[in-house]
């Protein structure tokens, strides 16, 4: 069974980086909010026979903080939310959001470094990313992802990084859902051209490998641009080509025969390689306001399904 891991000391590391300097700054803010609802569903599981009603309740504790200093910040949010179902205990949530968002700049350019984890069911955010689930089960999303941008100028810049996802799943009966890992990594040159257009080249590259042996691929290449038509409106294009890879191996077996007897069978594995080519892109209009932002897009890209085999996802 192969897997994938990373050097935690690394991580570590980076992100202890940060701590002297965010150790000179002021204070820390804190902004601590929380929610409680109540409410009675005379039809929880949607049955057109045999419905079941049942009181519910919900109670969301949430918490951001940050803290910047001149050459570098650090900011987080902890995010919790239990649901409870009277009659229908199957259905409680225990879900938990952890993020941790650092930065620090340097002479010509800056590091970062994202490290969260999500505990939900896969009809929360998995079914979001995707629009694909085959029912509920919980799971767990683990990531971290450094980051270096080296400015050549006031106007150019080049950004790497590389991201690491490790998910996994529980409590999963009879749904197929298997254990993943996503390491990925890109590359972009971006130069302002002037006030309101900005230019961008990104080349990026994935690879998975689930509990099943399946490894998959994907590099793509886009090309994008911004263009800024004043300080409350910005619209944003980008397109480019993929591709797409994906390898497994099929066990058979071929049966003996005496006669019309069955006697035994022979192991057969074969390894399988499936490819192909094809088209992402990116548009979207934002709106800045007074008390808050419209955006409007529309994007085909590749994402990671419920195995962490690539899958095409519009999204309007």
């Amino acid at each position: 069974m192969k897997r994938s891991f990373i050097n935690k000391s690394v991580y570590l590391a980076m992100a202890l980086a940060f701590l002297p300097a965010i150790a000179r700054a002021a204070e820390w803010r804190i902004d601590p909010s929380f929610d409680f609802r109540a409410g009675y569903n005379d039809n929880i599981r949607l049955s057109v026979q045999n419905e079941v009603s049942s009181a519910e309740a919900g109670f969301s504790p949430r918490a951001s903080f940050s803290r910047n200093t001149e050459i570098s910040g650090l900011a987080g949010i902890v995010d919790l939310d239990f649901r409870r179902y009277e009659e229908s205990s199957d259905l409680d949530e225990n879900n938990a959001r952890f993020e941790l968002d650092g930065y620090r700049n340097l002479e010509r350019g800056r590091l970062s470094l994202n490290l969260a984890y999500i505990n939900d069911t896969t009809l929360n955010t998995q079914l979001e990313a995707t629009g694909i689930t085959l029912g509920r089960v919980d799971r767990q999303r683990y990531t971290a992802a450094p980051g270096w941008s080296y400015f050549f100028s006031p106007r150019n810049r080049l950004d790497l990084r590389y991201t690491f996802n490790d998910v996994s799943y529980s409590n999963v009966g009879l749904v197929p859902y298997i254990d993943y890992r996503v390491n990925a990594g890109q590359a972009s040159l971006v130069s302002v051209l002037n006030e309101q257009i900005t230019a961008s080249a990104t080349l990026s590259h994935s690879a998975s490998t689930n509990d099943n042996d399946v490894d998959s691929s994907n590099t793509g290449l886009n090309v994008g641009v911004e263009y800024r038509f004043s300080k409350t409106l910005t619209a944003s294009l980008s397109a480019g080509a993929r591709y797409t890879k994906t390898d497994f191996t099929r066990n058979t077996s071929i049966p003996i025969l005496d006669g019309n007897v069955f006697v035994g069978a022979i192991p057969l594995s074969q390894d399988i390689s499936n490819s192909d080519w094809g088209y992402t892109y990116n548009v979207s209009f934002k709106r800045k306001g007074l008390r808050g932002d419209i955006e409007l897009s529309a994007s085909q890209n590749i994402s990671n399904d419920i195995n962490g085999q690539p899958i095409e996802v519009l999204q309007l």
